[in-house]
């Protein structure tokens, strides 16, 4: 997270997600509504 915040700096929100769980995922982009979403995997 650090890192993540230190790259992203102007970053309105940064977020991790478990991304194992489709249903967790499509709830929380529901939600959350973003504009733009990034996925990275590491």
């Amino acid at each position: 997270m650090r890192v993540a915040k230190e790259k992203l700096a102007d970053a309105d929100h940064i977020f991790f997600v478990p991304l194992d769980f489709k249903h967790i995922v499509r709830k929380f982009l529901n939600a959350l509504e973003p504009s733009l979403f990034i996925l990275a995997e590491s």
